[in-house]
């Protein structure tokens, strides 16, 4: 509860503002759900059980706070999964915090119809862990599940179940707890159940081109460089998210574990450094799972929160060291500077939106004055251009180049801010066309030309340039 109630504080300035984000604008509109559409089939189902009908609507922000609660629920087991009996308080509280808030995470947060079942998919990847001290049958059940559970409900998290096993079983194996034989038997009913999954799942549930990546694996001649490819956009794109400060942070943080391992192990403490190192670079290899070997990815933010979860195992598991001060200032830093974030993202979002509904107004005003919605004839409109950033957090964005990457709403040629006018400021004749092509419009003549936006015509359709 406590992990819920901070989570939810640092998180209510997003919460306030009632943003209808991306895919949430036509599941408010048309009340669809669809996510079968990604073999995402779990999520049908149980937002016709939360949304009371196979129609849904906006509830907001009860899937928002829900999905607080799953994750907050994901945080808590993944202290017991490393506590090994020890007490748990307020620090193992504080390094579990990023489950819920690191900043990629912040996306699916954002979302008020996913975000309940993208949290779901983390604590799917998590529970498996619970069972690890259980007999093998039920470890391998229960892995099995909770990634076939992961599989239909929200893809991205598939890298959390496996970088958890390294460092538990590596946990384990330093502190002489557990032999090289067993350690080798558990790590192997991992992967046999993990791929297991991942095989039935291929087989009997994928019937849909998977969204993320058109559904293509690399050929398996391409696929080492392709999937180096992909490496090198998420971690230079992680790496460019990243201030100093946090940078910083979490350099100390895998430092101050990785000295910890070598003082602390009960194994020969060559063997250790070396197995630690070993760990924490599998780990940074699996933190996607097997969306890094789809060609076609863009690895947007929310497709990218699993690079989070070495840190995380890493933060829980300092927390029970003794000693270390330095790397446990660390992690509780790395905490507030999410939690700041957090607060600072939900504001931004805020500001953003009041700036997008003041230029919609604006752009309403002018098409209203056109003769064809005077006149209710029959009109196609589309976008190019963007409104930009809101004046009053454009200086924030530059020196806070994740927001960036975080889609901020916006009115312009992105169809989701195209959409968001046509359904929340224009109906009747006026009908929005994304899908016009703008070059072959080769006579259009502008028809209002203000600060703000362009408004040219070619027969009965118009482009509106938007501004920044």
């Amino acid at each position: 509860m406590l992990i819920a109630g901070i989570s939810l504080l640092a998180l209510s300035a997003l919460l306030r503002t009632g943003m209808t984000y991306r895919d949430d604008l036509w599941r408010a509109v048309d009340g669809y759900r669809n996510w079968y559409l990604g073999n995402r089939y779990i999520n049908d189902i149980l937002s016709a059980m939360l949304h009371a009908g196979c129609k849904i609507s906006d509830i907001s922000p009860l899937p928002q706070i829900l999905a607080v609660f799953i994750a907050s629920i994901a945080a808590y087991l993944t202290i017991l999964i490393f506590a090994d009996g020890k007490r748990i308080g307020w620090l193992q509280i504080t390094a579990a915090l990023p489950r819920v808030l690191f900043p990629y995470f912040l996306v699916c947060l954002s979302y008020k119809f996913d975000a309940p079942y993208m949290a779901l998919s983390v604590l799917a990847g998590t529970v498996p862990l619970l069972y690890v001290q259980n007999r093998a049958r039920s470890y391998f059940l229960a892995s099995f599940l909770g990634t076939l559970l992961t599989c239909m409900t929200y893809q991205a998290s598939l890298g959390i179940y496996p970088v958890l096993v390294l460092f538990l079983i590596f946990g384990y194996w330093m502190k002489g707890k557990w032999k090289a034989g067993k350690c080798f038997r558990i790590l192997g009913i991992s992967i046999v159940s993990y791929l297991g999954a991942l095989v039935i799942y291929r087989i009997l549930f994928v019937r849909y081109v998977i969204p993320y990546a058109q559904g293509k694996v690399f050929p398996l001649k391409k696929l080492p460089a392709g999937v180096m490819a992909n490496y090198r956009v998420i971690y230079q794109a992680f790496r460019a998210d990243l201030n100093r400060a946090w940078k910083l942070l979490l350099l100390v943080l895998m430092i101050s574990f990785f000295i910890s391992v070598v003082v602390n192990t009960k194994r020969n403490r060559f063997v250790s450094a070396v197995m630690c190192l070993l760990c924490i670079a599998t780990s940074s290899v699996l933190v996607v799972g097997p969306l890094i070997a789809f060609e076609g990815q863009n690895f947007i933010a929310r497709y990218s929160y699993g690079i989070g979860t070495p840190f995380l195992a890493m933060a829980v598991c300092l927390s029970f060291t003794q000693k270390f001060p330095i790397g446990k200032i660390a992690f509780v830093g790395i905490s507030w500077c999410f939690l700041v974030y957090s607060l600072t993202y939900g504001n931004a979002v805020s500001e953003q939106m009041h700036y997008v509904d003041e230029r919609c107004l604006l752009i309403m005003e002018d098409m209203n004055n056109l003769p064809e919605i005077k006149d209710s004839r029959h009109m196609e409109y589309l976008f190019t251009g963007t409104c930009g950033y809101s004046p009053s957090i454009k200086k924030l964005v530059q020196r806070t180049p994740m927001l960036k990457r975080m889609m901020l709403p916006k009115v312009g040629k992105d169809y989701f801010g195209g959409y968001y006018f046509a359904t929340h400021y224009m109906d009747g004749a006026a009908q929005f066309n994304p899908y016009i092509l703008v070059d072959q419009l080769t006579d259009r003549k502008v028809v209002k030309d203000t600060r703000f936006h362009t408004i040219e015509q070619e027969d009965s359709v118009y482009v509106v340039h938007v501004k920044k």
